[in-house]
C-alpha cells in the first residue's frame, strides 16, 4: 500500500492485494478506514495479485494514517500506511551578513494546499517582525526578505514561524556575532622556551571602540586602552622566553565595557629535554643505547638514570651544560633473559627533568 499521487489535498492511493499461496483464493474483499472498499468479493490464482487504486480529498495538511485490511476464505491481512500531507513550507532560507551586526533574511514561503494567506512571524534578539501575503494560489509563492541590526554580540537565532489556520512551518537559525575579534594569532619558536607570540584585535563592530587587553602566561596588560574605528585593527607583537616545564597555555582577551573577546594557545616547554633515544644495537649479550639530553636554559647540571626493564643504571656524577649545550651518553647493557624489555631513559636537573621509552628484544 502507497500513495500513488498527490493533486493539492485528492490523495490517490495504490492497494496491492496479493495471494502468496499455490492455490486458488476465493471470496475476497478489502476496506479502508477512510470509507473505501472493494465492490465486490473477488478470487484470486495461486502467486496472483489486483491492484486497486482509489481516491480521498482531506480537509486539512499533516500526519495522516490510513489502515485497510483485506480478508478471504483463506485468511486474512491488514496494514497501515503513515504518511504526511505538506501544507505551507519555509523554503530557500538565506542569512547575509551585511556587517557584523546587520543581517539581511530571504526566505520563500510556499502554499502546496488550497488557496490561502500565509502570515509570517521573524524574532531575533528581543526583536519581532511580522506579515500576511496576499492569498497564495495552489503551489504559489511568496519571497520575504527581512533585514535585521543587533545592538549586541553573542549567540544569536533567528526563529521564523509562518501560519495559515491550521497550518504552521517554522525554522531556526543560531550564529554568533563578535564586536571584538582576536584574529590571526601565532607562535613562533625562537628558542625552545623562548615565544613570539603575535595577533590581531579588530573592531568588527560598527561603532568606535576603545579597546584594552590583557595576557595570562605571562602576566601582560596593554599600558593604554587603544581606540579602534570600525573595521580597524591593532596588531600586538612580543616576545616571552617561559621557563616552566611542561604546558603552557596563555590567554588573551580583549575587551571594553561593552564586549569582550578570549583566545587561548597550548604548548609544550621542555627546559630540559631528552632530543633523542636509540637503541643502536640490541641482543640479550649486548644491548647498546645513544641517549642525547639537551639544556634550553642557563649553565645547570644534568645526570641521568635508564631502566632497562631489569636493573636501573645512573651516571655517576652530573655534567654541567650551557644553555643550548647537550651531551651523547652510550650505555652499554645485558639481559638475564630473553624476552622484551622497555628501555626507559631520564634525565634530570635540580628543578627539571624529562623521560623517553623504547622496546628493546633482548
Amino acid at each position: 500500500m502507497s500513495v500513488k499521487s498527490t493533486d493539492t489535498n485528492n490523495i490517490t492511493f495504490e492497494l496491492v492485494v496479493r495471494n502468496n499461496m499455490n492455490l486458488t483464493s476465493q471470496s475476497i474483499t478489502w476496506a479502508c478506514d477512510n470509507g473505501n472498499l472493494s465492490s465486490a468479493p473477488f478470487t484470486l490464482d495461486g502467486n496472483q495479485q489486483r491492484i486497486e487504486n482509489f481516491s480521498t480529498v482531506y480537509s486539512s495538511p499533516g500526519s495522516n494514517a490510513l489502515a485497510c485490511n483485506a480478508t478471504s476464505n483463506d485468511g486474512n491481512d491488514a496494514k497501515t500506511l503513515n504518511f504526511n500531507l505538506t501544507g505551507i513550507k519555509i523554503e530557500d532560507y538565506n542569512s547575509t551578513a551585511l556587517a557584523e551586526n546587520q543581517r539581511t533574511v530571504n526566505f520563500t514561503i510556499k502554499n502546496y494546499w488550497t488557496p490561502s494567506a500565509v502570515t509570517w512571524y521573524m524574532t531575533s534578539d528581543g526583536q519581532t517582525f511580522t506579515n500576511t501575503t496576499s492569498t497564495l494560489s495552489t503551489n504559489g509563492t511568496a519571497l520575504v526578505s527581512q533585514t535585521i541590526n543587533y545592538t549586541t554580540d553573542g549567540n544569536k537565532n533567528i526563529i521564523i514561524n509562518i501560519s495559515s489556520g491550521s497550518m504552521v512551518d517554522r525554522y531556526n537559525e543560531s550564529f554568533t556575532l563578535k564586536a571584538l575579534k582576536i584574529s590571526n594569532y601565532d607562535s613562533l619558536n625562537l628558542t625552545s622556551t623562548d615565544r613570539l607570540l603575535k595577533f590581531d584585535i579588530k573592531n568588527n563592530w560598527y561603532q568606535n571602540q576603545t579597546v584594552n587587553w590583557n595576557i595570562t602566561n605571562p602576566s601582560l596588560t596593554g599600558s593604554n586602552a587603544t581606540n579602534l574605528t570600525a573595521g580597524e585593527s591593532l596588531f600586538i607583537l612580543f616576545e616571552n622566553n617561559y621557563t616552566t616545564q611542561g604546558i603552557n597555555k596563555p590567554q588573551i582577551t580583549a575587551y571594553n565595557n561593552s564586549f569582550i573577546s578570549s583566545f587561548a594557545d597550548r604548548f609544550v616547554i621542555k627546559v630540559i629535554e631528552i632530543l633523542r633515544h636509540l637503541v643502536l644495537y640490541e641482543s640479550q649479550n649486548n644491548t647498546i643505547s645513544e641517549i642525547e639530553p639537551l639544556n634550553n636554559m642557563g649553565q645547570t647540571n644534568v645526570s641521568w638514570s635508564i631502566d632497562t626493564g631489569e636493573e636501573n643504571i645512573s651516571s655517576s656524577q652530573s655534567a654541567t651544560l650551557n644553555n643550548s649545550e647537550g651531551m651523547i651518553i652510550i650505555i652499554n647493557n645485558n639481559y638475564t633473559t630473553s624476552n622484551v624489555h622497555i628501555n626507559k631513559p631520564t634525565v634530570n636537573s635540580s628543578m627539571y627533568n624529562d623521560s623517553s621509552s623504547s622496546i628493546v628484544t633482548g
